[in-house]
C-alpha cells in the first residue's frame, strides 16, 4: 500500500498512522514520550508537508525507495502522489498541474530547506510509511521563571510617561483611556513573557543606534534593487524560499535579525528555528548577500 493510500485509510491523526509513526520512532531510539507528531513523520504526504513547512531535520529513504509517480502543482505547491495528474489542483483548482517523480521532488525539498537525507535499511520503516519518514526539528523548552513584577512597574510608567509627552492633553476622560491603554499593553506582554518565560529588555546604546542607521540605509538600498528588477527585464527576478543558517542563539538577538530581515525590501523571514531562519526571497542575490553574513555579524556585537 503507498503512503498516500495509508494516509487516506488512517485519515489524520487516525490510530493506524500513529501506531506506525511510534513504531519508526521507537527503532530510532526515541523515549515513547517523545514518539508523537511533533517529532516526526511517516509517508509520502506527511514528510512533503514537513519538508514545505521546514520543519525537518532529516530525511529517511529505506534501499530501494521507489515511489510511485506523483504530480506537483507549480500554483501552490501542492505535491501528491498519484498515477497520473488530475485536470485541476485538488487543492487551488489551477490547471498548472505536472507530472512530478516523487523522488526527485523529496530531494529537491530536501536541498531547499537544509534537511539532511539518510538511507536506511529495508524494512526498517513500517509496510504503510511507503519507505519513507523523517525526524523533526524540535525546541527545547525554556525554563519557567517568575515574572519581575518591578520591571513591568517600570515599563508602565515609562510608556505612560512617553503617551503623556506625545498627547499633550490632560482631561480625565483622555488620561484614563491613555492609561488603560498602557496597561492592556503591559498586560499583553505579562502574557507573552509567561509562554518564553525570558523578560526581554533592550537597553539604548549607541552600538544600537548605529545599527539602526545601518539598516535604514540598507532597506533604501533594497527598495532601489527591488524597483530596478521590476522596471528592467534584464534583471533578473528568482523567488527562491530556503534555509539561512545562524549563529544567533539568543532570542532577543533573533527576533531582531529575523525581523530586520523582513524589514529589508527584498526578503522576507517565514519562521524562525533553533539555528536556522526560512527565509523567501525575491532574487538569489539577496540570499546571497544575507549568508555573507553582513547583517548577522553587526547583530551579533550588539549588546542588547
Amino acid at each position: 500500500m503507498s503512503s498516500a493510500d495509508s494516509t487516506e485509510t488512517a485519515g489524520p491523526g487516525g490510530k493506524g498512522e500513529d501506531r506506525d509513526l511510534r513504531r519508526f520512532l521507537g527503532a530510532l531510539g526515541r523515549e515513547p514520550e517523545e514518539q508523537s507528531r511533533e517529532t516526526g513523520a511517516v509517508g509520502t504526504r506527511a514528510c512533503i508537508a514537513a519538508l514545505r513547512a521546514g520543519k525537518a531535520d532529516v530525511l529517511f529513504l529505506e534501499q530501494g525507495f521507489a515511489p510511485l509517480d506523483g504530480w506537483a502543482c507549480d500554483a501552490c505547491g501542492t505535491i501528491r502522489e498519484a498515477e497520473g495528474p488530475p485536470r485541476r489542483c485538488v487543492k487551488c483548482g489551477s490547471r498548472g498541474v505536472r507530472a512530478a517523480q516523487l523522488l526527485k521532488e523529496l530531494a529537491r525539498l530536501a536541498g531547499e530547506t537544509g534537511a539532511r537525507v539518510a538511507q536506511v535499511a529495508e524494512g526498517a520503516l513500517p509496510d504503510t510509511a511507503g519507505g519513507v519518514g523523517c525526524l523533526l526539528f524540535v525546541d527545547e523548552p525554556i525554563p519557567t521563571e517568575k515574572i519581575d513584577v518591578a520591571h513591568y512597574a517600570v515599563v508602565t510608567v515609562t510608556l505612560f510617561t512617553f503617551w503623556l509627552l506625545l498627547s499633550g492633553h490632560a482631561t480625565t476622560l483622555l488620561l484614563g483611556l491613555g492609561f488603560g491603554s498602557v496597561l492592556l499593553v503591559v498586560w499583553l506582554s505579562m502574557r507573552m513573557d509567561r509562554v518564553d518565560a525570558q523578560i526581554s529588555w533592550s537597553r539604548p546604546s549607541i552600538g544600537l543606534l548605529r545599527y539602526l542607521i545601518w539598516l535604514l540605509w540598507m532597506a533604501v538600498k533594497s527598495s532601489a534593487d527591488v524597483a530596478r528588477r521590476i522596471w528592467d527585464p534584464a534583471l533578473p527576478i528568482s523567488p527562491a524560499w530556503t534555509r539561512v543558517d545562524t549563529d544567533i542563539r539568543s532570542p532577543l538577538k533573533k527576533t531582531l535579525y529575523a525581523n530586520s530581515i523582513t524589514l529589508t525590501p527584498g526578503t522576507l523571514t517565514t519562521s524562525a528555528h533553533k539555528e536556522h531562519l526560512m527565509v523567501h526571497s525575491l532574487a538569489e542575490a539577496n540570499l546571497e548577500e544575507l549568508r555573507a553574513g553582513a547583517m548577522e555579524h553587526r547583530i551579533g556585537k550588539l549588546e542588547l
